[in-house]
């Protein structure tokens, strides 16, 4: 018997831009949803090569918690092609081939006329060949319950808090808000596929910022402490057995 049901796939190619919402993806075990987090816009200086980057921390990168303008930029990727377009808010837009250093650079440029950089400040466009450039090192899939996000816009006295605003890969309805938070050890099933739970996702101020603009509308981190204690929504995971997964299908708590 279902104890829930995958909402949605969620997908963001570059570091802190718009998601891009799949309908199916295969898992593979030890790794993170294909192609998230690919691409991030890094700080100068903070790649010794930025066209083999290493994994670093946020502070490293244009991320939205501090740059809030960054979350109205709109991001297409077709994996297949390795085609990345960028488009800005009033629709200045570019696109080209994720290896391309060219294309990298250009594409820093028209980020840093976004965010109001000097020239000499831009960042550089740089893509992982595998791995992604999440905010843990570890290669995880980050997952919400929708029940939890209709409880927080209730204690909200809100209509609704949309799950886009945690940035999570998978959102799941297990129908009961905050059963997320007791399966650290557990194990969920969606298919073929399975996740073990490993640890709460701590939040930070982007979750201020409605999805797809630069405008902070909520406190998510203060309700959060105020109505429960705690600065967590969702749960991190790592796949223990890789398959295909799609929108609509059952999940199962082992």
């Amino acid at each position: 018997m279902a104890d829930g049901a995958l909402i949605d796939i969620n997908r963001f190619p570059v570091k802190s831009l718009s998601v891009d919402r799949l309908e199916t993806c295969r898992l593979t075990p030890g790794a993170a949803l294909p192609a998230d987090r690919r691409f991030a816009f890094a700080k100068i200086g903070t790649q010794p090569n930025p066209f083999q980057p290493e994994w670093r921390p946020k502070a490293a990168f244009h991320v939205m918690v501090t740059e809030a303008r960054m979350g109205s930029i709109g991001c297409r990727y077709d994996e297949t092609a390795d085609r990345l377009a960028i488009t800005l808010p009033d629709g200045e837009a570019m696109a080209g081939q994720g290896t391309d250093p060219d294309f990298a650079i250009r594409a820093g440029h028209l980020v840093a006329r976004h965010l109001g950089l000097a020239p000499a400040r831009a960042p550089m466009l740089v893509r992982m060949a595998e791995s992604a450039l999440t905010d843990k090192q570890r290669q995880m899939i980050s997952v919400s319950n929708l029940a939890s996000a209709r409880r927080l816009a209730r204690d909200m006295d809100l209509p609704e808090v949309d799950p886009l605003r945690f940035r999570n890969n998978l959102l799941i309805d297990l129908g009961t808000a905050w059963m997320e938070r007791d399966l650290i050890g557990r194990r969920l099933r969606i298919g073929d596929t399975v996740l073990e739970v490993v640890a709460q996702v701590i939040r930070c101020a982007a979750t201020e910022i409605h999805p797809g603009t630069d405008r902070r509308d909520l406190k998510i981190v203060q309700a959060l402490t105020d109505h429960y204690g705690h600065k967590e929504f969702g749960v991190f995971t790592v796949v223990i057995e890789g398959g295909e997964i799609s929108r609509g299908m059952a999940v199962t708590i082992d």
